[in-house]
């Protein structure tokens, strides 16, 4: 009672704000602020919800040292303190005892789950990133262990696919009677594949192509949504692409879809707002019908996408972006859709070197 903050209970040794994205640890009389990189936190999704999950470390870093609560009883409540706020429990506190489980993180492997399957990477580069000398390095080392067929890159703006493809050349090398095709969708998408790309279009900036892949052709809708705070030019965004692949399908665009082709919707999505647009995403479902079109089920058996939703290596988190100097915490902003009518998926994964042993890196 006499060292720690006041909530309804005594004692609370840890607060966190979530709006305010600062927490604060009470050591005795001491306190001390705590970010979100200090105790690992994790919510989702990263859009708005119903339902959350929140992940916390028991063990806080802070300025002068580690705080471990090994104690397997909590108490915990979530307070809104609006003045219409409301709190859980309405009074005092949940009492819990922890279940000390071994965790295991979802399985996955390096290695493609078949020869002849195709990988399909996205990746933001982060401003160019893959010519940085700094960066390249590592670049060229996840790229070569990833191995893909077809790479959709975001934010290469200061460089041409001809260059993209050059370096891909450098990274993996192409045998007898292979190339990398490229194509590039103004400001930053570019798309570099071993298949030829037969077809390329762009809607606000997000790439529409059309590749040639073995045994049948393959649509790559690679997108770059606006970020943060843009939640109307995000939605218009999904809006016009969900209208360009529902007319392609219906042979009104350049990028004429033919029945039962596969189609996979991916990049950075910056979805950090209403859930409508990852629904709008996944579902058909446009919101400016007067501008657009109307819904549609983009799938071929007249159902929504299905996602591939890759965890984070080494972690039990559905989690692809993270930035310990950042105020946000790590959160799901990329996406990899498909038709799962017609696509099989044997394997995915957002690969995350910070988690891995030393045997997995190497």
């Amino acid at each position: 009672i006499n060292t720690g903050f006041n909530i309804g209970f005594p004692g609370v040794d840890f607060l966190y704000g979530f709006g305010e994205r600062e927490g604060i640890l009470r050591l005795g009389a001491i306190s001390y602020s705590i970010f979100h990189n200090d105790i690992d936190l994790v919510t989702l999704p990263t859009v708005s919800s119903s339902e959350f999950e929140i992940s916390i470390s028991k063990t806080i870093h802070y300025f002068q040292g580690i705080y471990e609560n090994n104690s397997a009883n909590i108490r915990f409540a979530l307070v809104d303190e609006h003045v219409s706020g409301d709190r859980i429990p309405d009074v005092a506190a949940i009492d819990y005892t922890l279940q000390h489980l071994v965790y295991a993180p979802p399985p996955f492997d390096i290695y493609k789950a078949r020869t002849n399957d195709i990988r399909i990477v996205s990746y933001n580069a982060l401003s160019d990133g893959l010519f940085d000398p700094g960066r390249q390095p590592a670049f060229r080392r996840i790229i070569r262990a990833l191995s893909p067929q077809v790479i959709c890159f975001q934010e290469i703006y200061e460089h041409s696919s001809l260059q993209v493809a050059q370096m891909m050349e450098v990274f993996l090398p192409s045998a007898q009677n292979q190339l990398w095709y490229h194509s590039l969708v103004e400001p930053d998408i570019i798309l570099v594949s071993r298949f030829p790309i037969i077809g390329t279009s762009s809607s606000d900036g997000n790439g529409i192509f059309k590749v040639d892949a073995p045994d049948k052709e393959i649509i790559i809708l690679g997108a770059h949504l606006p970020c943060c705070g843009n939640e109307v030019e995000r939605q218009l965004e999904i809006d016009r692409l969900l209208g360009f692949l529902r007319n392609s399908i219906a042979g009104l665009t350049n990028i004429q879809i033919q029945e039962n082709t596969p189609i996979f919707v991916l990049g950075d999505m910056n979805l950090v707002g209403l859930r409508q647009q990852q629904h709008s995403l996944v579902t058909g479902d446009i919101v400016s019908e007067h501008l657009f079109g109307p819904d549609f089920h983009p799938d071929w058996d007249e159902t929504e996408l299905d996602d591939a939703l890759p965890f984070a290596t080494g972690r039990p988190h559905a989690v692809t972006w993270y930035n310990p100097l950042g105020s946000f915490s790590a959160g799901r902003l990329d996406y990899l859709l498909y038709t799962g009518s017609v696509v099989e998926v044997n394997n995915s994964f957002a690969l995350n070197t910070d988690d891995l042993s030393l045997m997995q890196l190497n």
